[in-house]
């Protein structure tokens, strides 16, 4: 696998991009434009490959020491090989 960085920025594309990957699991239309207009007020962490996003993390930070994971999801090309941890 290429190198993976994860970059602390805001892609509301990606995230719809990525959410539509997997149907199984973000298969509600509602659910999907809520997360993705949630987004730029939650911290957002992206796993990127070579340029292109294939894992987000958003977060709720509550309190300087806690925060809660709102949302993490892998595309569904790319699961199965720690991306998702990385984003943990």
């Amino acid at each position: 696998m290429p190198s993976l960085e994860i970059e602390r920025r805001h892609d509301l594309a990606a995230v719809d991009r990525i959410l539509r990957s997997l149907p199984e699991w973000f298969g509600i239309e509602e659910a999907i434009l809520n997360y993705v207009e949630s987004a730029p007020r939650r911290d957002s962490f992206l796993a990127v490959i070579a340029g292109e996003v294939v894992g987000v993390a958003l977060v709720d930070r509550h309190f300087p020491e806690s925060a809660e994971l709102a949302l993490i999801a892998v595309h569904a090309s790319r699961r199965g090989v720690g991306i998702g941890a990385a984003l943990v």
